[in-house]
């Protein structure tokens, strides 16, 4: 990758706010942001490895990454490239799985990590499954054709991200952002962005309504022990 591009992925556990993180950031005029065009595994087809995650409830099925030719590189600096853009980010949860080959392909690259309290994941992934189910939009929505059950076990993953990211050698540049302190980080955002910090200010302070369900849920050990690392 060239280095006059400053090129950023957004990762971390379902339900932690990379999707609105990565929508209010492409409000930004200096930034480009997708939302999980996953450019690693273009080569999904001619590539069958998966990685199951382990004591995963889920066997979660995470894309391969696709470390090929210069023309996937060309491919992918053209996508973002556009007029008077600072920095390009890319927004997929599982990326977090795949950053020891990422890192390897762009040594440059940046990485914003977001991460929610679990009780909190929780309860919004049964929520949101219940709004789309009374929306009577059963057939348009993963979460509405999911039993609870599976709609819980996605959140079940919290552990599994986060255990991944703490192991994770972090021989790259990136932040750490709390859901809950979000608000609190717009500087610590623009900063590693290197854009306008008034602009992201404004954008982050009048659109983001951080949601705090403060439950009340019995956690694994595992899970008590994860979150201490992760600074809750």
């Amino acid at each position: 990758m060239s280095t006059s591009l400053n090129y950023y992925l957004i990762c971390g556990p379902y339900r932690s706010g990379s999707t609105i993180l990565s929508e209010m950031l492409n409000q930004h005029s200096q930034i480009v942001c997708t939302n999980e065009l996953n450019y690693f595994s273009l080569n999904y087809k001619h590539m069958n490895t998966k990685l199951t995650l382990v004591d995963s409830p889920l066997n979660v099925s995470v894309p391969p990454i696709c470390i090929t030719s210069e023309d996937n590189k060309q491919y992918m600096i053209n996508y973002w490239r556009q007029e008077n853009t600072l920095c390009y980010c890319d927004k997929y949860p599982v990326y977090v799985f795949r950053l020891e080959d990422i890192i390897k392909l762009y040594p440059n690259i940046k990485i914003i990590f977001l991460v929610r309290k679990p009780e909190d994941v929780l309860m919004s992934q049964v929520i949101s499954y219940y709004n789309y189910y009374r929306q009577g939009t059963e057939d348009d929505h993963y979460w509405a054709r999911s039993s609870i059950q599976e709609v819980i076990n996605v959140s079940i993953c919290w552990a599994d991200f986060v255990s991944k990211w703490i192991k994770t050698e972090k021989n790259f540049d990136y932040i750490e952002i709390k859901y809950e302190t979000l608000l609190d980080n717009i500087s610590v955002i623009s900063d590693f962005l290197c854009v306008n910090n008034k602009e992201l200010d404004n954008i982050i302070t009048n659109t983001f309504k951080p949601i705090y369900h403060n439950a009340s849920i019995d956690l694994p050990e595992e899970w008590q022990q994860l979150k201490l690392q992760i600074g809750y």
